[in-house]
């Protein structure tokens, strides 16, 4: 499996939690699961200005290639300006809005379109790479979108970027639920994986085992069924916290997607972890 990752800023300097969340991860996921990984992002390190502060060009931090490009414009203050009317905004407006809020690289959609990753994760919704990648990579695109209920959700230009996906990561169930509320999304891929940053390598089997234990997911049922289209077996399951599901004998393009129950949100806020040698649990929640 060959993932591609398209996220505004990368790197080891980078101060933000689904940065960093999404690192550890695909780190793990070269280290672990033997997948190769490739990002495909600017040289931005803070979202503040999006200014280039890393040099172009490619290089590797815990065994994923990062390929880097300038970006044509950082954030602009005037989008300030549009902030409070942009949910009543024409499309020409809208797009204006996210614009100014940058970072504007073409070049990171164009080599992630180009390149020959199985599936391209994309996050977070609200900025230009996402807004202008995503319709852009169709149906190879599973979306951690982080969406929050915000101005920038309710744009005119969102129904047709989460509309665009393949599948979906949520970090949370109120994620799923306001995203589902939002869009007409309901019949696309999609899984509630949590979001954490843990120290240590852990146990990823005994970590399993608590959030089945945590959220009663795993007792006679999935959380999921389904999967992104055209794609089957372990890698595709891994990428989305689903296990895939297809007719047999039909092609990629045909393959339907089964819609499973709906599992009930936690009273208690869902804990994700990971068990340390000893027994030590190290947990994080949203």
């Amino acid at each position: 499996m060959k993932l591609g990752l398209v996220v505004p800023r990368y790197g080891l300097e980078v101060v933000g939690g689904t940065e960093h969340w999404l690192r550890t991860l695909v780190e793990h996921l070269v280290e672990l699961c033997g997948w190769e990984v490739e990002v495909f992002t600017t040289c931005a390190v803070s979202a503040a200005t999006w200014a280039d502060e890393y040099p172009p060009g490619d290089t590797t931090i815990g065994g994923v290639t990062v390929h880097r490009h300038r970006s044509v414009s950082g954030r602009d203050p005037e989008y300030l300006r549009l902030y409070e009317q942009i949910k009543s905004v024409p499309v020409s407006v809208a797009l204006r809005f996210v614009e100014l809020v940058g970072p504007v690289c073409p070049a990171v959609i164009d080599q992630a379109d180009a390149s020959n990753c199985d599936l391209i994760a994309v996050t977070p919704y609200l900025y230009w790479p996402a807004v202008h990648g995503v319709p852009r990579l169709g149906r190879r695109v599973i979306f951690h979108g982080a969406a929050h209920d915000e101005p920038e959700l309710h744009l005119p230009i969102m129904a047709g970027v989460f509309g665009a996906v393949g599948g979906f990561s949520f970090n949370s169930f109120a994620e799923r639920d306001l995203v589902e509320r939002a869009f007409r999304v309901g019949h696309l891929p999609g899984s509630v994986i949590g979001n954490a940053v843990v120290e240590g390598r852990g146990v990823p089997a005994a970590a399993r085992e608590a959030l089945r234990r945590t959220t009663k997911v795993g007792r006679g049922t999935a959380p999921s069924s389904r999967t992104a289209p055209g794609l089957r077996g372990s890698g595709a399951r891994l990428a989305t916290g689903t296990r895939p599901r297809c007719r047999r004998g039909q092609a990629a393009g045909e393959r339907q997607m089964g819609r499973p129950p709906r599992l009930p949100a936690p009273r208690q806020p869902v804990g994700v972890g990971v068990i340390q040698p000893g027994g030590r649990r190290s947990v994080a929640g949203r």
